[in-house]
């Protein structure tokens, strides 16, 4: 059997050659192709308008694709207009505008996936996502009576609970504060271990994707720039462009530093007094654990170095690249 049919015949979910387009004649989405094995989270990042939420709703069975096909356990998911009720019975998109079910109080939504379960199971379950989503004391209310934040949150909790094999999540993190976010990642990745769920989800935030996924998917006006483990795609990223989706980016033309023109990250820049290279402190912009500081070289460029603290504005410094955090050319 040909490596190409060998990943296909394993991969849970794989698009072969996705393109859609509007009846006005724009492309969000065109050749998209990956596949993705079972208990497996990908992120796919990029910003807006460059076809997350289409490819999702292609995914679930919601929207047909112009050209390609998506396949789910080898078989092509059919177009919604094919289906009674649209969207696969094993694939659950949680949208990014909630779409709950507006006669229901939360309380009984969050209980139909659990109506087999037994009752103090069912209960416990219920109330951890609850608390973890900021919940509480909002059970008896509809859909209608809830913030929009409230409603997303909801969605996700409605989403785990429903616990199918394939979860979409369509900028899951927009509504949720710093310090529930950490605990919301800790329980898809607990889910997933536990019951083989697998995840795809949407997100402009770096942090998010690095922090979360096993595959990082960049998505670059309609096109899939770039596919690989969170290390792969931050350290080695195909251009500039997608370097800066993930986070802070040096890209020096040739001459600045070297003959060859090279980029890399601020953690690469390695500030000492016996350094390869001299500059000066333009600013500094402290984030708690790090500062980033912004160097000027020389040659008139500048870049972006990690350091432990602060270092005052028009302060000379040398620094050395680690070499091995450099992509060149």
């Amino acid at each position: 059997m040909p490596p190409y049919q060998i990943l296909y015949y394993r991969a849970l979910l794989t698009l072969s050659h996705l393109s859609f387009q509007y009846p006005d004649g724009s492309e969000p989405l065109q050749d998209v192709g990956f596949s993705l094995p079972s208990g497996t989270i990908m992120a796919l990042v990029g910003p807006s308008g460059s076809g997350k939420t289409t490819l999702l709703k292609i995914i679930a069975g919601l929207l047909p694709p112009t050209a390609g096909e998506p396949f789910w356990k080898n078989t092509s998911i059919a177009p919604f207009a094919h289906e009674l009720i649209p969207g696969h019975p094993d694939i659950q998109l949680v949208h990014q505008d909630y779409q709950l079910p507006g006669h229901q109080r939360l309380l009984d939504s969050f209980r139909w996936p659990l109506r087999y379960w037994e009752e103090t199971d069912r209960d416990q379950e219920i109330a951890k996502l609850v608390q973890l989503l900021t919940l509480q004391g909002l059970e008896q209310r509809k859909p209608r009576e809830l913030s929009g934040g409230q409603q997303q949150r909801a969605a996700l909790a409605l989403g785990l609970l429903e616990a199918p094999e394939l979860l979409l999540l369509d900028e899951p993190f927009s509504h949720v504060d710093a310090p529930r976010k950490a605990a919301l990642r800790s329980e898809i990745r607990r889910r997933v271990q536990k019951d083989g769920l697998t995840v795809v989800f949407t997100t402009h935030e770096p942090e998010d994707a690095l922090a979360l996924a096993d595959e990082v998917g960049i998505l670059q006006g309609g096109k899939l720039a770039q596919t690989g483990t969170p290390e792969e795609v931050y350290h080695r990223p195909v251009d500039e462009t997608t370097a800066r989706l993930l986070g802070p980016y040096n890209q020096l033309s040739p001459g600045s530093l070297h003959h060859k023109g090279m980029g890399f990250r601020p953690s690469t820049v390695i500030l000492s007094h016996s350094g390869n290279y001299e500059a000066e402190v333009v600013d500094c912009t402290f984030f708690g654990v790090y500062t980033l500081v912004r160097l000027a070289l020389p040659t008139g460029q500048s870049i972006l170095a990690q350091h432990a603290t602060p270092i005052a504005s028009g302060s000379k410094v040398r620094f050395s690249l680690n070499d091995t955090g450099v992509v060149w050319g």
